[in-house]
């Protein structure tokens, strides 16, 4: 028996109930609830240090109570037996319509499994380097698109940094060009180095 259960029986008997700050409550016992809250009449209240106060009604919250000081005369024999012994309820069978959860969540878990597995296994392998490919085209043109002004600086910072180009060159050819002078593979084509045309 819980220790409730056996307080809910106690009413009409008169208790001294000490609290955890010490006040002590002296009274008889109209109630307790399930939460151990307990209601009395005609109290006492004695604060720790303090001189005793009379009331007529007073509820103690539960979790405030360090003991209860339950009367010498009080027959605990007869309270701690429980009246009605708990019977756990029957679960329903099968044939009146019950259907075991836990199967039921298994069968699921199962047909889950199985959709997942013929999910993944649904893509060949080419069409999933097709697929990869694909995506990895698409990425590329969005960042393309998307970054197109700093990729083409980027692009023309590595040129200009690139050891291998003489930077004089980028000026002549602009001024040929400019002023329709020949360049440099123009001046090997000559008479004696015909060009094909």
């Amino acid at each position: 028996m819980k220790l409730v259960r056996f307080l809910m029986k106690l009413n009409n008997e008169t208790v001294s109930i000490e609290l955890k700050n010490g006040t002590v409550v002296h009274g008889t016992i109209t109630g307790v609830d399930i939460s151990m809250n307990t209601h009395l009449k005609t109290v006492k209240l004695t604060v720790k240090g303090k001189n005793p106060v009379t009331l007529d009604h007073l509820s103690v919250r539960g979790n405030n109570i360090r003991y209860y000081i339950l009367p010498d005369s009080l027959n605990l024999e007869t309270l701690l037996v429980e009246e009605t012994p708990r019977v756990k309820p029957k679960k329903p069978t099968a044939a009146s319509g019950y259907v075991n959860t836990y199967v039921v969540a298994r069968y699921e878990l199962v047909v889950y499994r199985r959709y997942k597995k013929k999910k993944k296994m649904g893509m060949k392998p080419a069409k999933q380097a097709i697929f990869v490919f694909g995506a990895l085209a698409f990425g590329w043109l969005a960042i393309e698109m998307a970054f197109k002004p700093f990729l083409d600086k980027a692009r023309s910072a590595a040129d200009k940094s690139d050891p291998a180009r003489d930077p004089d060159d980028d000026g002549d050819s602009a001024d040929h060009a400019e002023k329709d002078l020949p360049t440099e593979s123009d001046a090997l084509v000559s008479d004696e180095n015909p060009a094909t045309v």
